[in-house]
């Protein structure tokens, strides 16, 4: 072997390395790698959203006024377009049933508009535009994609969606990060809160239920 041939795989070693660190880097916990900070009740409470049920209205709507008088679930979409945010709003959908009976109202919050005609179908409550993205503030969390598609879980969810046949396509802003709020009625604050840490990461629908459940009781 030459002396070439030996700086070649000494370069080609760096070089896994290297890569080997990113991805290892990629998959830790993303709250390591890209922060978090929780949701304070105040920075959503006072927040304007657009209902896009009628659009046309053109009409701000004060986010607290949807939890006046009841309890509401909120899915922060990532991006409606995205099968994986439709698998969720799917299970979520399925869910709708027993919602209705602990009078919690499901509704979705979207930080654009691409697809959300094609949202619909797999989402079972109204859906609004904050155009403020107070929803996935306070501190909000953008994911590179070289960073998801180098995530084991990415490729998982990836693969459970399809299976489920759920469609989807690239339109849209994929980086931010959303989540899911549970939110008492009135001024009783945030009961529930699951922060997407990855794409596809869906919130754990047993513990959701629980609480849903444990509130609803006499």
């Amino acid at each position: 072997m030459g002396e070439y041939d030996i700086f070649k795989l000494i370069g080609l070693m760096a070089l896994f390395i290297i890569f080997l660190c990113v991805c290892l880097y990629a998959n830790l916990p993303t709250k390591w790698t890209l922060g978090s900070k929780e949701m304070d009740y105040a920075f959503i409470r006072d927040c304007e959203l657009l209902s896009l049920k009628e659009p046309e209205m053109k009409k701000l709507l004060p986010a607290n006024v949807l939890w006046e008088n009841q309890r509401v679930l909120v899915m922060v979409v990532r991006r409606p377009g995205c099968l994986l945010c439709r698998r969720e709003a799917k299970t979520l959908s399925f869910l709708k049933h027993t919602l209705d009976k602990a009078q919690v109202k499901l509704i979705a919050v979207v930080h654009e508009k691409f697809d959300v005609d094609q949202f619909r179908t797999y989402f079972a409550g109204e859906i609004y535009f904050d155009k403020e993205r107070r929803f996935f503030g306070p501190k909000e969390r953008w994911m590179p994609n070289w960073h998801s598609l180098l995530r084991v879980d990415t490729f998982y969810h990836l693969l459970r969606a399809k299976r489920a046949g759920i469609e989807g396509n690239s339109l849209g802003e994929a980086r931010l990060l959303g989540g899911v709020y549970l939110l008492g009625k009135g001024d009783d604050g945030i009961l529930f809160r699951h922060y997407e840490r990855s794409y596809g990461d869906m919130v754990n629908i047993y513990k959701l239920m629980g609480v849903v459940m444990n509130l609803a009781m006499p």
